[in-house]
Parts: structure tokens; C-alpha cells; sequence
């Protein structure tokens, strides 16, 4: 903690702590990056968010949701006039273990893991 932290503060700091270490883990994210040609876009039409489901029955499946964020309907300093930037991910619902094995395995087995799972992101673009 920093020398000016309140009396106290490493207690509830440990508090806070021992909270969190009962806390369950969420899966993990899988991420895609994505600069698109706008030419012809009407991004009037646009939100700077969408979701896509794969199925509504259970929002925490594995693949199932994905976020995707258009960060320069905001703030259009992010990207070159005409373009656009995307960034799409799912939400807390990638097991760790498979990339673990894959990781494990070697690299050529974690590239095949890292193209079949982007998948699931590049279907949500479509869609």
C-alpha cells in the first residue's frame, strides 16, 4: 500500500482479499481485433455496441455470447477517416483449459485452437 493509505487500509485491503479468493472464476475471453473499410457505411445507422447470441436458453454457455464494440462511433479520433475499428470478444465463456493443452501441445497445436475458436467471433460479425 502507499505510504499516504489511510489507517486501517491493509486490513480491509485484506478483507477484500480473502473475499475475492471465494469468489469463482469466470471462464476466459477470447479476443478479435478487426479495422474495417467504412466507404459506404451509413454510421449514422451504427451502435457503438451489439451483442450476439448463439442461443437464448443459457446467456453463459461456452461460445455462446459476444461482444462487440464499434469504439469510433465515439470517439472517431481512433481510426482514419473512412474506417472503422471493432473489437469483439466472448464474454467470460472460453474454457482456460483447452488453450493450457494447446498451449502445451506446441505452437502449430495452439495456432489450429486460436483459428477454430475465432470462429464463433467471426460468425457474430457476420451476423
Amino acid at each position: 500500500l502507499p505510504a499516504q493509505a489511510p489507517a486501517g487500509a491493509a486490513g480491509a485491503v485484506e478483507e477484500l482479499r480473502e473475499d475475492w479468493g471465494q469468489t469463482p472464476m469466470t471462464r476466459s475471453y477470447i479476443h478479435l481485433h478487426v479495422g474495417l473499410d467504412a466507404a459506404g457505411l451509413d454510421l449514422a445507422a451504427l451502435e457503438p455496441h451489439y451483442t450476439s447470441m448463439a442461443a437464448w436458453d443459457d446467456v453463459t454457455a461456452e461460445q455462446n455470447m459476444v461482444a462487440i464494440s464499434n469504439p469510433a462511433l465515439l470517439d472517431p479520433s481512433l481510426c482514419p477517416e473512412g474506417k472503422l475499428i471493432l473489437h469483439m470478444y466472448g464474454a467470460g465463456n472460453e474454457p482456460f483449459g483447452i488453450w493450457s493443452d494447446a498451449d502445451a501441445a506446441g505452437r502449430p497445436a495452439y495456432e489450429r485452437l486460436k483459428e477454430e475458436r475465432a470462429r464463433r467471433l467471426w460468425e457474430a460479425l457476420e451476423t
